[in-house]
């Protein structure tokens, strides 16, 4: 009886070491899976639409006025309209509300920078093996940052582990400060970002909006969702 128990253990446990050495074969980064998952939970975060926040432009009420800000017109109610303004906060009330616009370039996706931890090749053959085109601008960057998921490395090994290790811990850190949104609404293009942290606002969104050659980010802080998504809803890029 003894000697059928031990074959049977043996089987049992020869077995269990086949069927794992198949699954690291098939999945080298399986160990890398459950690492990142538990030390970056943010890994999983998916970038959806923010459908809730979607106002048309017609929704606007008709006694918001308008502000030009280089490149582009936002709207905001007449009580905040901020007359010591240089432009960059075109609205500002105590407690209710404020917009700031920044304008910036677009600049293009850059992989084994100085901000870097590995050379660009290894970006390149990483982003190869997830077959994947290399990002050309920031906008397709953060696409692809936000778009990462754990499953995405059970194949990888290598240094591709490390360089996912890399991207994971980043997708935490900015997962940390605010919560991405894609929008393509009223003929903007970008995302919708909400802030996890303001002392004097219940509400914090950037509103991060891209041509071909422009990146403008606008702030809207207030107390009050609907002027937020009323603010958002406003904006009008008029560059020529």
């Amino acid at each position: 009886m003894k000697k059928v128990l031990k074959i049977t253990l043996i089987s049992l446990i020869s077995l269990i070491a086949v069927s794992a050495l198949i699954i690291f074969v098939f999945f080298p980064g399986i160990f890398t899976y459950f690492k990142v998952k538990k030390e970056f939970p943010s890994i999983e975060n998916e970038l959806t639409e923010i459908t809730k926040l979607y106002m048309d432009k017609n929704e606007v009420p008709d006694d918001y006025v308008e502000a030009e800000c280089d490149g582009i017109t936002v709207k905001g109610p007449s009580y905040a309209v901020n007359k010591n303004s240089t432009g960059l906060v075109p609205f500002k009330e105590k407690d209710n509300l404020m917009v700031m616009v920044i304008k910036s370039e677009v600049n293009t996706a850059e992989y084994g920078g100085e901000y870097n931890k590995y050379e660009k090749e290894d970006y390149e053959h990483f982003l190869e093996s997830l077959d994947i085109d290399m990002p050309e601008s920031s906008y397709d960057d953060r696409c692809f940052l936000y778009n990462l998921q754990a499953k995405d490395c059970l194949k990888l090994r290598g240094k591709d582990l490390d360089v996912f290790m890399e991207l994971a811990e980043s997708k935490q850190i900015v997962s940390s400060v605010e919560t991405p949104y894609i929008y393509e609404h009223n003929g903007n293009k970008g995302f919708i970002c909400k802030i996890k942290s303001s002392k004097d606002y219940t509400y914090y969104y950037n509103a991060d909006f891209f041509t071909e050659e422009n990146e403008y980010v606008i702030s809207v802080l207030s107390n009050n969702i609907e002027t937020v998504k009323r603010v958002i809803a406003s904006i009008e890029i008029t560059e020529e």
